[in-house]
């Protein structure tokens, strides 16, 4: 994977499905260190949750292939370049920080 370098320390969320599985393999390739969660460790649909782990674990990418109760239909996320902000439908907000976001089926790669 073009945008990573070797020895980055990457978080896969949904590690144990079958694209974050498919993720870690690719990773491991590339000599990344893979940090992951599982929904025991970070409860992924709490903001708060997220950013103590986030804080704590420090990864330079994040890899979101983790499905949601009630389907990638339940959760719509928009950011707004301009104001530097993200929102989702559920009340969450947060700063737009990742440089950008790559496609991986229902989840997203964020740098």
């Amino acid at each position: 994977m073009s945008w990573l370098a070797s020895g980055e320390r990457v978080l896969v969320t949904g590690h144990r499905g079958m694209v974050g599985s498919a993720v870690c393999r690719r990773l491991a390739r590339e000599a990344c260190e893979l940090v992951t969660a599982g929904r025991e460790t970070v409860d992924l649909r709490r903001q708060s949750d997220v950013e103590a782990f986030l804080g704590d674990a420090r990864p330079s990418a994040v890899v979101i292939a983790a499905a949601t109760v009630g389907g990638i239909e339940s959760c719509v996320v928009e950011c707004d370049e301009n104001q530097g902000q993200c929102s989702d439908n559920r009340g969450n907000n947060w700063p737009l920080g990742p440089a950008f976001g790559l496609p991986f089926g229902s989840g997203f790669s964020f740098r």
